[in-house]
């Protein structure tokens, strides 16, 4: 049995719900309202950028579902993503994958 590290990704995916949250932190003001959606957009843009070019070149698993995504890897390479907004990191072992869901195996 081995152990790596999965990395949870937590950006956008849920429209209408997050504008909505924005909309009521602005009491309403739509254009102040789409603004700081429109930056949670730009920030979560530039977290995946940072994760791709991370992981350029490493095997890794990752699991896309409708409202989560999960990367396997190498324990050492998967802290190197902490740092991000947006990413939650856990130790897993072998028997804890869920063989039910699809999962891609990154090509480099």
């Amino acid at each position: 049995m081995s152990t790596q590290k999965r990395v949870s990704v937590w950006f956008h995916w849920k429209q209408g719900d997050d504008l909505a949250h924005y909309m009521g932190l602005n009491k309403g003001k739509a254009v102040q309202g789409l603004r700081e959606w429109a930056d949670s957009l730009e920030r979560g843009a530039k977290a995946v950028r940072e994760i791709a070019g991370a992981l350029e070149g490493h095997p890794v698993t990752i699991d896309a579902q409708a409202h989560h995504i999960g990367i396997d890897g190498d324990p050492a390479l998967i802290e190197k993503l902490q740092h991000l907004d947006g990413v939650n990191i856990e130790e897993i072992e072998d028997e804890d994958k869920d063989v039910d869901n699809e999962a891609y195996e990154m090509e480099n």
